[in-house]
């Protein structure tokens, strides 16, 4: 998943177990080299490299550290001590290890993300044909160019994409309500529920 940074690039999502800070090769390797093992799982992540960085790219994976007072090829071979990562002498990369353990080749990746967007694209369409291609707000008649699927409960709220949490709304009522739950949008009188909350 990628959303805008305050900069306007690209922010990279991973994935870390909630109890990745206490694993013993993470202890083992210290704060600055657990800061760039994460940095280049992004790195990995964002260019689509299959774990994979070569050896003349390790001073930029993370520009957190000052190579004027961190030691980046000290930190890799830190990371390579406690079992963190692998160097390739064959191909001159560093390989993150068991990073095929959580994240997909990109191939495997893109074939999950055309399957979830097929899915969602049916979802969508089910929740319009349930609730008539009807907005579940204001009743006005949804097209192509209107039409929207709202989260009742947002998921910034704890909702999630159940169908009972998803009505068809037309694109009016969805951008007023935002992040607000139906009955915060109706107190501030923004919704104009046809048949009560």
């Amino acid at each position: 998943m990628n959303t805008l940074a305050a900069n306007g690039g690209a922010v990279t999502w991973v994935k870390l177990d909630s109890h990745v800070a206490f694993h013993p090769k993470v202890m083992m390797a210290g704060l600055p080299a657990f800061g760039w093992w994460c940095a280049a799982i992004a790195h990995c992540r964002r260019y689509r490299t299959d774990g994979r960085i070569p050896a003349s790219e390790v001073g930029i994976v993370w520009c957190g550290i000052d190579s004027g007072s961190l030691d980046v090829h000290a930190i890799v071979e830190q990371l390579i001590g406690v079992g963190l990562l692998e160097y390739s002498v064959s191909s001159g990369h560093y390989i993150i290890h068991d990073y095929f353990d959580v994240y997909p080749a990109p191939a495997a990746d893109d074939g999950r993300r055309r399957r979830d967007a097929e899915r969602k694209r049916v979802d969508r369409l089910a929740v319009l044909e349930r609730d008539c291609w009807a907005c579940a707000y204001c009743g006005v008649r949804l097209t192509a160019n209107n039409a929207h699927v709202d989260h009742k409960i947002p998921l910034s709220r704890g909702g999630d994409s159940d169908p009972d949490n998803l009505v068809a709304s037309c694109k009016s009522c969805n951008l007023s309500k935002g992040a607000k739950t139906p009955y915060e949008w109706w107190q501030e009188g923004g919704c104009k529920l046809r048949g009560g909350l």
